[in-house]
């Protein structure tokens, strides 16, 4: 399987992005996110710089950690932003 972090990464920042459209998360919650983004930025340049592949794994492991680190927090608030909005909906049916 090949890996190409830097694809990974642009499809994450959309995600990322879809996600604070749709959502709102607390202020210090989307400067977490937002910097562990960027750091996720630095380990992909990272991983381009370097020649050494042990080095590269190690990159790319931290990498993949990071990745799932920030795909579960999106996970977690596209589903808290549903049941709110179901909560909502529910809310509004009762008289």
């Amino acid at each position: 399987m090949l890996c190409s972090p830097r694809r990974d990464l642009t499809k994450l920042r959309q995600d990322l992005m879809a996600c604070f459209r749709e959502t709102n998360p607390s202020r210090q919650f989307h400067c977490a996110l937002f910097l562990g983004l960027v750091r996720l930025h630095l380990v992909v340049k990272e991983v381009e710089r370097t020649r050494d592949l042990k080095e590269r794994r190690t990159l790319i492991h931290e990498f993949t950690q990071g990745q799932k680190t920030i795909q579960k927090a999106i996970g977690l608030l596209q589903q808290s932003a549903g049941t709110a909005q179901a909560g909502e909906a529910g809310r509004r049916a009762l008289p």
